[in-house]
């Protein structure tokens, strides 16, 4: 099983930065 510092649920304009900015600094992202 993988293993992820955040779940996003949702890309909507909130989700997809987030995910976009955390990935940038590292941090392992899964948007579903």
């Amino acid at each position: 099983m993988e293993k992820y510092d955040y779940l996003v649920v949702g890309a909507g304009l909130f989700g997809a930065t987030f995910a976009y900015e955390a990935a940038k600094r590292g941090k392992r992202v899964k948007v579903i």
